[in-house]
């Protein structure tokens, strides 16, 4: 089994769509894992003011969502959890049919 991997920022369906739909369609990948880690500078700027950042940076932290002021341990959480949705709506079909898995994580970084 190989592995195929998306990287974004703040891990999210939205703004990586076409790559997870490259995979889970094309690939035929098996296990679709959306993992979030605990000190995410985009679901900490997500959860904040980012008003000042890029006009870029600024469309994508938009797609996340979450209570502002949220503690970033909760919103790492809520932001997996919310992605694991949307995934499962999206993909509702491959999960039913059992071609897919779909599982939420979160890791401890201690450092960034």
């Amino acid at each position: 089994m190989s592995c195929f991997m998306v990287r974004d920022i703040g891990n999210q369906m939205s703004t990586a769509e076409g790559s997870v739909e490259y995979g889970v369609h094309h690939l035929h990948t098996p296990i679709l894992i959306f993992v979030g880690h605990s000190r995410c500078g985009a679901i900490n700027a997500a959860a904040s003011d980012y008003s000042k950042e890029s006009a870029p940076i600024k469309r994508e932290l938009d797609t996340i969502k979450l209570t502002k002021g949220s503690p970033i341990s909760t919103a790492v959480k809520t932001n997996v959890n919310n992605q694991v949705a949307a995934a499962m709506s999206k993909f509702a079909d491959e999960v039913k049919q059992g071609h897919l898995n779909i599982i939420g994580s979160v890791y401890d970084l201690p450092t960034t």
